[in-house]
C-alpha cells in the first residue's frame, strides 16, 4: 500500500486535504468520491524518479512549449470529435508527439486511464506538463460529456496568449535590443576610451567634464555591481517559478499580482474570462448554477479570485440573486453586474455569462496592447537620455582638448 496526499473539495465546495493509503491513485480517487469529495490532486509520498526528472526539466526550461500543447489539444479534439475512444486517442497523440517530456507524460496518462482513472485526474498528476487551467477545463468537459469542446477551449486560450505575447514582444523588441547595444558600447568606451582621456587630462593638469565623470561613475557602478544584479535577477526568476508550488506562497503571490498597477487589472480580466467561458459551457449543458460554479471556480488560476468565487457560491446558496452576489463579491465590473441582472430577468443567464467572458477577453487584450504601446515611448525616452549622456561623455573631452589647443 502506498501513502498518498490528496486535495479536493467536499459537497459544500470547501477545500479539503489529507493523507490516505491505497493500492493506486485511482483507488484513492474512488474512495474519495464515495465519501463525497471531488479529488483535484493526488500525489504519492514515495520518491518518484520520473516525476522529479520532469520537474527539473520544467524548471530548467525544457518543458513543452505552447506550440506543442496547441498541437496536442487540436489532435485530441479532432480524435474525440471523431468518436475515437479516449485511451486510444491519448495513445495515438503520444505516438506522434516529438517532445520527450510530453511523450512520457502522455504515457503515464494513458496508463492511468487504462486503470480506470478520469482524464482530468490523470492530467493533474502531470502538473509540470499540463496547466491547472487545462486540467480544470478537461474536468468540466468530462462532467458534461464535451471533452472535444474542452480541448478546443484550451487551444483558443493558448493561441490568444501567444498572440498577445507576440504583440507585446514586437513592441518592445527594438527598444530592448538598442538599449542592450548601448550598454555594451558604454562598457567598451569606459574600458578603452576613458582611460586615455584620464591620462591625457592628467598630464595637462585639467579636469574632466562633468558629463564624462557621470559616465565613468555609472559604468563603474554597473561593472562592480553587475554580477550581483545578475545573480539577484536569476534568484528572483527561480523564486517566481518555485514559490507558486507552495500553497501559502501561491496565495500571497496571487494577491500581490492583482494589486500591481498595470498587470493586476489585466490578470483579473484574463482569469474572469476563462471562468465565465467555462461556466457558460456547463450551464449550456444543463448543469445547475451552483454545481457549475463549484466546478469552474477551479478554472480561476488565482487563489484570491478563487476564494471570492467560492464566497459568491455561498451567497447564491443562501438565496441571493446572481447580480447581487456578483456586485458584493467585488470582482465583477458594474457593467458586468448590469448584464447579469438583465440575464436573470430574460432567462438567458448562460448566454449573458458567455458575453461577459468575451467582454473580459477583449478588455484584457486591449489593455495589454495599450500597456505595450505606452511602455515603448518610455523606453525610447530612456534610450534617448542614455545616448545623450554617452555622446556628451565622449565628445565634451574632445572639445575641451580642442579649445585648449586653440
Amino acid at each position: 500500500m502506498t501513502r498518498y496526499h490528496y486535495s479536493g473539495r467536499d459537497a459544500a465546495g470547501q477545500a479539503v486535504g489529507g493523507w490516505m493509503q491505497g493500492a493506486s491513485s485511482a483507488a484513492v480517487a474512488e474512495r474519495l468520491l464515495a465519501d463525497g469529495v471531488v479529488p483535484l490532486k493526488i500525489d504519492s509520498s514515495r520518491f518518484d524518479r520520473r516525476r522529479w526528472s520532469g520537474l527539473m526539466q520544467a524548471e530548467l526550461g525544457f518543458g513543452p512549449g505552447d506550440a506543442d500543447m496547441i498541437m496536442l489539444c487540436r489532435q485530441m479534439a479532432s480524435l474525440l470529435r471523431a468518436r475515437v475512444p479516449l485511451a486510444r486517442a491519448v495513445l495515438g497523440v503520444r505516438d506522434v508527439t516529438r517532445h520527450p517530456a510530453l511523450k512520457r507524460a502522455l504515457t503515464r496518462v494513458h496508463e492511468s486511464i487504462a486503470a480506470g482513472q478520469d482524464l482530468a485526474l490523470a492530467m493533474q498528476q502531470e502538473s509540470r506538463v499540463f496547466s491547472r487551467l487545462a486540467v480544470s477545463l478537461v474536468h468540466a468537459g468530462e462532467r458534461v460529456g464535451r471533452l472535444d469542446r474542452a480541448f478546443e477551449q484550451i487551444v483558443d486560450h493558448l493561441e490568444r496568449e501567444r498572440v498577445t505575447r507576440r504583440a507585446v514582444w514586437a513592441s518592445l523588441r527594438y527598444p530592448i535590443f538598442v538599449v542592450a547595444a548601448m550598454f555594451v558600447a558604454l562598457l567598451v568606451i569606459d574600458s578603452f576610451a576613458m582611460p586615455a582621456f584620464i591620462s591625457l587630462f592628467g598630464r595637462l593638469g585639467s579636469e574632466l567634464p562633468t558629463a564624462t565623470k557621470m559616465l565613468m561613475e555609472i559604468t563603474g557602478f554597473v561593472t562592480h555591481v553587475g554580477p550581483f544584479l545578475a545573480a539577484g535577477v536569476a534568484l528572483l526568476l527561480v523564486g517566481l517559478r518555485v514559490l507558486p508550488t507552495w500553497p501559502q506562497a501561491r496565495a500571497v503571490l496571487d494577491g500581490a499580482r492583482l494589486r500591481l498597477p498595470v498587470i493586476g487589472p489585466i490578470t483579473r480580466m484574463c482569469v474572469m474570462a476563462r471562468f465565465c467561458r467555462s461556466w457558460a459551457m456547463l450551464l449550456d449543458a444543463g448543469q445547475p448554477v451552483l454545481d457549475a460554479l463549484a466546478v469552474t471556480a477551479e478554472v480561476a488560476d488565482n487563489q484570491a479570485i478563487r476564494g471570492r468565487l467560492m464566497q459568491l457560491r455561498g451567497k447564491l446558496r443562501r438565496g441571493q440573486s446572481l447580480s447581487e452576489a456578483a456586485q458584493s463579491s467585488g470582482i465583477f465590473d458594474s457593467l458586468v453586474v448590469q448584464m447579469l441582472a438583465v440575464g436573470e430577468v430574460s432567462g438567458q443567464t448562460a448566454g449573458l455569462i458567455r458575453d461577459v467572458g468575451e467582454y473580459y477577453e477583449r478588455e484584457a487584450s486591449y489593455r495589454a496592447l495599450r500597456a505595450a504601446d505606452l511602455l515603448q515611448p518610455l523606453m525610447l525616452a530612456a534610450l534617448g537620455g542614455l545616448v545623450a549622456l554617452l555622446a556628451a561623455g565622449v565628445f565634451l573631452p574632445m572639445w575641451s582638448l580642442m579649445d585648449g589647443y586653440n
